[in-house]
């Protein structure tokens, strides 16, 4: 790492921090964990990671389910390099400075030892930037080693994090993570339409494994591929020319 860079400086400029939400017999929903621990959050954002952090369903299965929430920012200040990407990236990118994105795993399971017979605890990145197909696999792999070695891991997983470099659009950044090396490349405003996706999510890769690749599904492709029949579809039906 740099010399000039400030501890937690790279980390912020993906993350504003990490939390771990945990059910509580007496309080309800309660932050157990939040790192880095000088990350400022006001009451009122700490009350709605509380409530956003566990799926709305009281359904009794042991498992574990990942979603995302939005919630409305106390400062709605951006980093330069955040400002930047935002910037260069496609206008679809539903980037606003005035929210942040709660990117959560949840995990449920039955443990006799526990009064109301279940565990519950969910693992939650905040961050300005919505990049979900990114944070979504990044907080599987946190999760992962949470619930195997405890808050160490989160501890270890933001060091980690602190290590990568600023967030750019239109080229590829390796980003390594627990003991894995992420390859991810941010959409730009250049890229074609249907060739990359242009609404926050990326392409990735694992290096544990290189035959695996997430995406979004690709909804579009199928259509475009059928879009030059309309006309002579229409036509057929006695529906009449599509417009020019």
């Amino acid at each position: 790492m740099d010399r000039d860079v400030e501890p937690w400086d790279r980390f912020r400029d993906w993350l504003h921090c990490i939390c771990v939400v945990t059910f509580d017999l007496e309080l309800g929903q309660a932050l157990e964990v939040i790192y880095p621990g000088d990350a400022i959050l006001s009451n009122t954002e700490k009350i709605n990671i509380c409530y956003l952090a566990f799926p709305d369903s009281n359904s009794s299965d042991a498992r574990d389910s990942n979603f995302h929430f939005r919630i409305r920012r106390a400062i709605s200040d951006v980093r330069g390099c955040q400002r930047s990407f935002a910037d260069k990236s496609p206008s679809s990118l539903p980037f606003d400075a005035h929210y942040l994105y709660g990117f959560v795993h949840f995990r449920q399971c039955k443990d006799p030892t526990i009064h109301r017979g279940y565990y519950q605890k969910s693992v939650v990145l905040m961050s300005v930037l919505p990049l979900f197909s990114l944070f979504y696999s990044v907080t599987a792999r946190i999760a992962e080693h949470f619930f195997e070695n405890g808050e160490a891991a989160i501890e270890a997983a933001c060091h980690h994090i602190d290590t990568w470099q600023q967030p750019q659009v239109a080229r590829t950044i390796e980003l390594p993570l627990l003991g894995t090396l992420i390859s991810c490349r941010l959409p730009a405003a250049c890229d074609l339409p249907y060739e990359f996706r242009l609404d926050g999510h990326v392409e990735l890769s694992d290096h544990r494994d290189a035959a695996l690749r997430l995406f979004r599904p690709d909804f579009t492709s199928p259509i475009v591929a059928h879009c030059h029949h309309l006309q002579v579809n229409n036509w057929k039906l006695g529906i009449g020319n599509l417009p020019v």
